[in-house]
């Protein structure tokens, strides 16, 4: 795992932004940024259908379904990988005019899928999905595995905890004091919106499902940016 590190060493010229003494102690912030590209790819799809009548509607819904999961498996996706987000199916209308007249029913079924990012799984589900046979609407994310966000957190703390040691030390020798122990660790404190314990964000690629894809595709996922601050204060040794 490839894992491209920043340290903001330009605070380390801005201390009052991200440190303070009191009561015979330094308060210091510690930051870490890391850069990682996401191993895992999502595709969320909408299977769907229209009819006349409710139950034709909810059947040809099945149907289309079971064709999507067909198609799956005779390309090597096993059906478990396929996870059902939910169903519905709602009264559809048309304008004549200016006036709305029910047309029937639309109906459709989310679906998840979940797969180790590669350019030979993507083109699998490209080449699936841009089949004919059933009508569906469909896009792409990627996300950090779990292994990523174990290893990723566990650097991103030391990296800052690492941060908060160089400030508190500069401080220390302007000020001609010492540090003594450690009084408190706030790993909880951040001022980031993209914590990794708070929050994630992924990068989308929305394909058009009438596109045609005639060679192979092979996306360069944009890396994530994963922040992690903590507090740490020192008490003082005069």
């Amino acid at each position: 795992m490839k894992i491209r590190i920043v340290f903001a060493l330009i605070s380390l010229f801005s201390m009052n932004a991200f440190c303070q003494t009191d009561n015979n102690e330094i308060k210091v912030q510690g930051k870490a940024i890391i850069y990682e590209t996401p191993e895992l790819m999502i595709v969320n799809i909408s299977v769907s259908a229209k009819d006349s009548i409710y139950s034709e509607c909810s059947d040809k819904l099945v149907i289309n379904y079971n064709l999507i999961e067909k198609a799956f498996m005779n390309n090597g996706i096993s059906k478990k990988d396929l996870k059902s987000g939910g169903l519905n199916i709602n009264e559809s209308y048309s304008w004549s005019g200016r006036e709305r007249k029910k047309d029937g029913y639309s109906g459709n079924i989310s679906v998840e899928l979940e797969l180790p990012y590669n350019p030979k799984s993507l083109n699998i589900v490209m080449n699936t999905l841009k089949g004919n046979e059933f009508p569906v609407s469909y896009n792409l994310s990627f996300k950090l595995s779990k292994d990523q966000k174990e290893k990723l957190l566990q650097k991103s703390i030391e990296l800052a905890i690492e941060d908060a040691k160089i400030k508190a030390k500069y401080i220390a020798n302007s000020l001609n004091v010492t540090l003594g122990e450690i009084k408190d660790v706030n790993f909880g404190y951040t001022s980031y919106q993209n914590d990794l314990l708070t929050s994630e964000t992924d990068v989308f690629f929305v394909l058009d499902e009438e596109e045609e894809v005639e060679q192979a595709l092979n996306l360069n996922p944009q890396k994530m940016e994963i922040k992690k601050t903590l507090g740490i204060i020192w008490k003082i040794n005069q």
